[in-house]
């Protein structure tokens, strides 16, 4: 800026001045402000992490006074948006994708990669109902997937309730209420749940050996007969759903169920129920990791690496973190002990770290 000449000032009318100075004053803050907001810290993805994220976002925005933005979009959603460079750090519920890391790639973006920790997708009732108990992964396939064999014959779903699967199973109609294609609770149902089930069934394990790419899309896709209903990138309101349909079964994350326990109890998968122990010992099989990555080019901001920093601590998710009240599942010391490794060399993710 060009200094103000004091003879100048002198000689000029005090209207004149003033309304210079108010002008310099308004220049100077909107260069402040947007400063400041350059440096703000975008969150977007998975829901299941969303908690986790937030409220590591409020203990960093209470010590800093720059708390990041923290969106619940779903891990699809949230890849994308990092891939696009609309945010700085993607939640994910999941491992990223080959084929997002490509298109991260391809946009000029790269990205370091953090396990934060364990979930379970869990399958939910009322905890007034006292119908299920447990159920079977490969019950589960036959209630949500779209065909099945019959007879050697490839057929629309035919079961509406839970006894036309099981007899031992409950005389109830069948309603799921779940998450849609774009959450990483999804994609975990799919690969940890609905692909395991498809195998028990024999018609489906033969169909594997002869042709995979066919086995693994009958195993993913889900009946769209109302029977299976998406409930959006909200967990809060699948929650909510189970207070009004008490027959109804919910899925969504473990964090969820453990913040909820008064309203909601959890389905044990094979006689193993979502509990913290079964999950940590991978005895209950619906049990994935969680990550978020952040963008390279955002690293070298303050405001991130404190968010980063707070949340890949002891503080955070050691074995006695906060986080762990809230329901994330902690890591072994030995992936403790890597995360921090990567916090302090962070390592540009390639194609090959994922093989």
């Amino acid at each position: 800026m060009r200094p103000i000449k004091t003879a100048l000032i002198k000689n000029m009318p005090l209207n004149n001045i003033l309304v210079k100075t108010i002008f310099i004053t308004i220049a100077l803050s909107i260069i402040a402000f947007n400063h400041v907001n350059a440096q703000t810290v975008r969150i977007a993805g998975s829901s299941t992490v969303f908690p986790f994220s937030t409220v590591v976002a409020e203990q960093v925005g209470r010590r800093t006074g720059a708390p990041p933005i923290v969106e619940s979009t779903g891990s699809g959603a949230g890849m994308k948006s990092i891939c696009r460079k609309d945010v700085d750090i993607a939640n994910v519920s999941r491992r990223i994708k080959a084929s997002e890391l490509k298109t991260c790639k391809q946009n000029n973006v790269n990205l370091y990669e953090f396990l934060v920790g364990r979930d379970g997708v869990v399958l939910a009732v009322n905890k007034d109902n006292n119908n299920f108990k447990s159920i079977s992964l490969a019950q589960l396939y036959q209630a949500l997937a779209k065909q099945l064999y019959i007879n050697g014959k490839l057929l629309d779903n035919p079961n509406q309730t839970w006894r036309d699967i099981d007899k031992n199973l409950p005389n109830v109609k069948i309603l799921i209420y779940g998450p849609p294609p774009t959450s990483g609770t999804r994609d975990a149902l799919e690969t940890l749940g609905l692909i395991k089930g498809a195998e028990a069934i024999p018609a489906m394990k033969a169909l594997k050996k002869s042709d995979k790419k066919q086995f693994e899309k009958l195993a993913v896709t889900i009946r769209e007969d109302g029977t299976y209903v998406e409930g959006g990138e909200n967990d809060n309101l699948l929650i909510r759903k189970l207070a009004d349909e008490t027959n109804a079964v919910a899925i969504f994350g473990f964090s969820y169920l453990e913040n909820n326990l008064a309203s909601v109890r959890g389905i044990a998968i094979d006689d193993a129920l979502p509990e913290f122990d079964y999950i940590i010992d991978g005895s209950y099989q619906l049990t994935r990791p969680l990550y978020f990555y952040v963008r390279q080019k955002s690293w070298s901001q303050t405001n991130l690496q404190n968010y980063v920093r707070a949340f890949i601590s002891q503080t955070a998710i050691g074995e006695e973190g906060y986080l762990t009240d809230k329901g994330l599942v902690p890591l072994t010391a030995a992936e403790f002990k890597l995360q921090q490794n990567k916090l302090r060399n962070p390592i540009i993710l390639s194609a090959d770290m994922l093989r």
